[in-house]
C-alpha cells in the first residue's frame, strides 16, 4: 500500500496542475476559446477548404472575437433581466430580442467569411462582405 502512495500523489498532483493550466488558458487566453469554437465547425468542411477557413479566421480574429464578446454581453444582460426582482417581462423580452438579433448578425457575418473562404478554395478572388 505505501509503495503506491508517492506515485499516486504524483499522478494526482499532475492532474490538478493540468486542470489548473487548462483553466488559466481558457480564462485568460481568448484566442484559445475562439480556436476551440471554430475547430469543430471547420473540421466538418472538406479538407480542400479547411486551410482557407483557418486563414479567414486568422485574418478576422479581432472582429470575430469582438462579435462574440458582444453576444456574451447581451446574454449576460438577458440573464440579469430574467433574474431581476421584481421581474419585468418587457425588459426580459427586450434582452432576449437583443440576443436573437446579435446572434443573427453574427451568423450572417460568419457565413460571409465561410463563403469568402470557399471562393478562395475554388480559385476565386473574393472577400467577405
Amino acid at each position: 500500500m505505501r509503495r503506491w502512495l508517492i506515485p499516486g500523489l504524483l499522478v494526482l498532483s499532475l492532474a490538478v496542475n493540468v486542470f489548473t493550466i487548462g483553466f488559466g488558458f481558457a480564462r485568460y487566453w481568448p484566442g484559445h476559446t475562439l480556436a476551440a469554437l471554430g475547430a469543430d465547425a471547420i473540421e466538418s468542411y472538406p479538407r480542400s477548404m479547411r486551410k482557407e477557413l483557418w486563414r479567414e479566421v486568422r485574418m478576422n480574429r479581432d472582429e470575430i472575437h469582438a462579435e462574440l464578446a458582444r453576444l456574451n454581453a447581451a446574454r449576460a444582460a438577458m440573464r440579469e433581466a430574467i433574474a431581476a426582482t421584481p421581474y419585468d417581462a418587457a425588459r426580459a423580452r427586450a434582452a432576449a430580442d437583443d440576443v436573437q438579433r446579435i446572434t443573427a448578425e453574427i451568423q450572417e457575418k460568419l457565413q460571409a467569411h465561410i463563403l469568402a473562404a470557399a471562393g478562395r478554395a475554388h480559385g476565386e478572388d473574393v472577400a467577405a462582405q
